[in-house]
């Protein structure tokens, strides 16, 4: 089985963007909205909440693209997209005709979409449904309020919101645009009644807004956290070790008992960029980005003089882990129900190894490993 690409990094915001169209809402507006198509660029996590119909066809939808994506932010260069018929290659053409000027994409349409854009569409569309919940026929009107709610909000996996990284600024809100009463320019004004009931109708569903996304983000939060160990920081001067295989850095080989290296390093801690993020003393023959988010790394401890060392440095450019570790023991089973389908894991013992370094694998990972697999079945009785 051959590597697989490193993941796509997106040099510019609107470079990479991810649809969604959620479908089934009650109909709302003056034109019976049904539906929210979700726009997120993938490097800021800014998102669009654009309300649409489930039956928009793919020219509809091309010129919807083009008026609010590409217009205002650029023609992306990949979209990511799956399960509509409308994310198709005639998208494309649409696209460009719509825009009216030949343009050279420089990457197809992929119908894949990455593991951290699928959690991210999941958690805005627990929020979008929330909100709809709470007012089932107005819902469209106040749309917008919701995005700019989502899109003030910190995002875990960059610490900034995505206005600030998108915009370099925190837009103001209706608080800071009032006019103070020592201000020698506000002017006395009469109140309305309907301009007041506007603005607390207003407030009111930006209220909502907020609860709904902190609702959402919560309930992302206690899934992903759920038997997980507690975050662990790095400081200056520590050294990582580096998980190939949540890169996507690693070419899968051998047979047996075997199974591809499990980390590659250790490598210093250079920066602490904040506590998600963090700057590696990488050598020359790694010319990857040296910036790792906190999920792709684990805190390297030297191995007892008794046992092997742990991680061996992968000595090619094309940095493909090749080295390999033994299972001794299947100790345990468990089914994981954050992964999609409740996937099975297994506990493993490594051969050298004392019982502090025991982790879990996936099925997937113990496809090198078939005989020892049904041993343990045949014993734990699993089918």
């Amino acid at each position: 089985m051959g590597g697989l690409r490193p993941a796509h990094v997106p040099a510019r915001p609107f470079a990479t963007v991810s649809l969604d169209l959620i479908t089934g809402l009650s109909p709302s507006g003056d034109l019976k909205y049904t539906a929210v198509l979700v726009i997120v660029d993938k490097l800021t996590k800014y998102a669009l909440f654009i309300p649409t119909h489930e039956e928009l066809s793919q020219e509809g939808f091309a010129k919807i693209f083009v008026e609010r994506v590409a217009n205002v932010y650029g023609l992306p260069e990949r979209i990511i997209a799956d399960r509509d018929r409308r994310w198709s290659t005639a998208f494309w053409r649409s696209v460009v005709e719509s825009y009216g000027s030949v343009m050279a994409l420089s990457s197809a349409h992929h119908p894949q979409t990455d593991g951290q854009m699928e959690v991210l569409n999941a958690t805005i569309e627990q929020m979008l449904r929330a909100y709809v919940a709470t007012d089932r026929a107005s819902w469209a009107q106040w749309l917008s309020a919701l995005a700019h709610a989502y899109n003030s909000s910190v995002h875990s996996s960059t610490s900034y919101s995505p206005n600030f990284l998108l915009m370099g600024y925190k837009p103001q809100t209706t608080a800071g645009v009032v006019a103070p009463q020592n201000d020698p320019v506000a002017r006395p004004f009469l109140p309305s009644q309907k301009g007041e009931t506007f603005v607390e109708e207003l407030e009111l569903h930006r209220k909502t807004a907020r609860d709904a996304v902190i609702q959402a983000q919560e309930r992302q939060a206690r899934a992903y956290n759920k038997g997980r160990r507690p975050v662990i920081e790095f400081e200056v001067g520590d050294w990582a070790l580096v998980n190939p295989h949540t890169l996507e850095l690693v070419d899968v080989k051998g047979t047996g008992r075997k199974l591809i290296q499990r980390t590659i390093g250790p490598f210093e801690v250079l920066e602490k960029v904040n506590p998600m993020v963090y700057r590696l003393r990488l050598p020359d023959t790694y010319p990857m980005h040296p910036v790792f988010n906190l999920q792709h790394l684990k805190r390297y401890t030297p191995s007892d003089p008794k046992f092997e060392e742990r991680s061996i440095l992968p000595p090619t450019r094309d940095f493909l882990a090749t080295e390999e570790y033994e299972v001794e023991a299947i100790l345990g089973h468990r089914i994981d129900s954050r992964r999609k389908g409740n996937r099975r894991m297994y506990l493993i013992r490594w051969k050298g190894y004392d019982p502090t370094e025991d982790s879990w694998v996936s099925e997937y990972d113990l496809r090198n490993a078939p005989a020892l697999k049904r041993e343990y079945h045949a014993m734990a009785r699993l089918t």
